[in-house]
């Protein structure tokens, strides 16, 4: 699973995520985070909220439930998450996305 983004990527600053098997790194910009994120299991992520993020899923596949309403998106699959929208994630292995994130309000 090493190999999912270059190493240039993988030499970015981590993500700070204490979901077990989630990982990723992030670029900082002006006004923008890219995040670059990978499962290397089956991963579910609880609901939570943040700023907004538009998301392209790269490989894998992702279930995702935003404010009640189910969702299910694969490799070229875009997906706008609203700021401040309670959603969940269940994430299968092998998923990897890139998120473009604006700060939270």
């Amino acid at each position: 699973m090493d190999a999912a983004f270059p190493d240039f990527v993988r030499a970015l600053p981590p993500v700070d995520t204490a979901v077990a098997g989630l990982r990723g790194w992030q670029l900082v910009g002006a006004g923008i985070v890219t995040l670059f994120m990978q499962a290397d299991r089956d991963v579910v992520i609880p609901p939570h909220r943040h700023g907004a993020q538009w998301c392209c899923v790269l490989a894998g596949c992702m279930r995702v439930t935003i404010a009640g309403c189910p969702r299910t998106c694969g490799r070229g699959d875009t997906l706008l998450l609203p700021a401040e929208v309670e959603h969940e994630t269940a994430l299968q292995a092998g998923w990897r996305a890139v998120y473009f994130c604006l700060p939270d309000e």
